[in-house]
């Protein structure tokens, strides 16, 4: 089963847990999102072209 890092919304953890307690989990851990997330982002913003204009 999967693991959602969300690093906002901590007071809504719990409620979205129970939501999804059969799809995945989810966990409030800011440090792990952002270690998953800003390495997407920094190769998202090198490899993006500058639209035509």
């Amino acid at each position: 089963m999967p693991v959602i890092y969300l690093s906002y919304a901590e007071e809504h953890i719990d409620r979205l847990a129970l939501l999804f307690d059969e799809e995945c989990t989810i966990e409030y851990n800011p440090a792990m999102a952002n270690k998953i997330a800003l390495p997407v982002l920094e190769s998202l913003l090198n490899n993006i072209r500058p639209l035509s204009r």
